[in-house]
């Protein structure tokens, strides 16, 4: 569809800047805004999970975008403009939002040079931006659906690191809804949650697509790859490496917090996104948590970890055999909890 047909000609072109699943994606010009640039995406043909007809789903897709531009937070792109245009019978959404110069996430990845280390102080700020901007949409009550590195922008700061903006909430869908979509299933697969392939997203759907981010984060590779079916069959039934396996320099309580992130059920992980964020943060630290104080939190002191932590420790000063406890310990502790189960299977393999 010619740019110049949408909106009396209000944006001009400029160049392509990709496509992929979900649209075409270009930067313009806005005439309306003194010609600031801008990007407009141009979604695919569009169906609304909940709708059976063009003019229903364009209703649809008008009130959760109308919905979506309401959310206002530091660490999330506005949503500029949004509408759409009918082309040979078909209905075209098209959302608009500002232009970040630097790029994404995905682009810093993918240039990086062996110099451009991601510390994990810098890893941690980055969790608590995203994780920031998704709970307030969750507040909101809207899940993102496709959280990945694609679509957090970076946008630099004049005193002070640079800023994360979660983008793209075309996906996003209210929560009720988004519970009960039925055989809706939209995201991207190297970070759809199991229960997303199922068709049923919920909040922390989209703590499990940050989990996946921050694993790519820190070992320079996604948790699974392959064609639809493996990566289907690997997010349902499959646990990825842990990522201390790939970067040594990862500690036990960092493995631990990104595994309950990756749980398989949605009632294992984090009660919220931001909880995983600070369970992070606090994973990082030189120091551990203490257990209570963890639990207080929210944090991973519900899970074993830290438990077996210091069963270890104690049973190496009594006996001398802490590894042995250690197993013993931890099997017991997490029998019938298979993300628990995980998470000290991580852990033992740090020790």
């Amino acid at each position: 569809m010619a740019l110049e047909t949408m909106k009396n000609n209000r944006y001009r072109m400029v160049r392509p800047l990709g496509s992929g699943s979900t649209g075409e994606v270009y930067l313009v010009e806005d005439t309306l805004r003194n010609r600031q640039e801008v990007v407009l995406k141009l979604l695919h043909a569009y169906a609304h999970p909940l709708t059976h007809d063009a003019q229903s789903a364009s209703r649809a897709f008008l009130f959760e975008a109308g919905a979506i531009s309401q959310l206002t937070h530091p660490n999330i792109l506005p949503l500029l403009d949004y509408g759409t245009e009918t082309v040979d019978g078909e209905v075209v959404p098209f959302i608009v939002t500002p232009y970040c110069s630097e790029g994404s996430l995905a682009t810093w990845l993918e240039k990086r040079s062996n110099d451009d280390v991601l510390t994990l102080e810098d890893a941690a700020r980055l969790v608590r931006q995203v994780a920031a901007a998704l709970q307030y949409a969750h507040d909101q009550g809207i899940v993102h659906r496709d959280v990945k590195s694609a679509n957090v922008f970076i946008r630099s700061t004049l005193n002070g690191p640079p800023a994360m903006l979660v983008a793209d909430f075309s996906f996003a869908q209210p929560i009720p809804e988004a519970r009960v979509s039925g055989l809706d299933i939209r995201g991207t697969p190297e970070y759809m949650a199991p229960e997303q392939w199922e068709g049923q997203v919920v909040p922390a759907s989209d703590q499990y697509a940050l989990g996946v981010l921050v694993y790519q984060l820190l070992t320079g590779r996604l948790p699974f790859q392959g064609g639809i079916e493996q990566l289907r069959d690997a997010h349902l039934k499959s646990w990825p490496t842990p990522p201390s396996t790939i970067n040594p320099t990862l500690s036990p309580e960092i493995d631990a917090v990104v595994g309950r992130a990756l749980a398989k059920k949605p009632g294992e992980r984090y009660p919220t996104v931001t909880a995983f964020a600070d369970a992070f943060t606090r994973a990082i630290q030189p120091v551990p948590v203490p257990v209570a104080a963890a639990r207080s939190a929210g944090g991973y002191g519900s899970h074993c970890k830290c438990f077996l932590k210091q069963v270890c420790a104690i049973e190496r000063q009594r006996h001398g055999n802490g590894q042995h406890q250690c197993h013993r310990h931890g099997q017991r502790s997490c029998h019938g909890h298979s993300s628990v189960q995980q998470q000290c299977q991580w852990y033992r393999h740090g020790q």
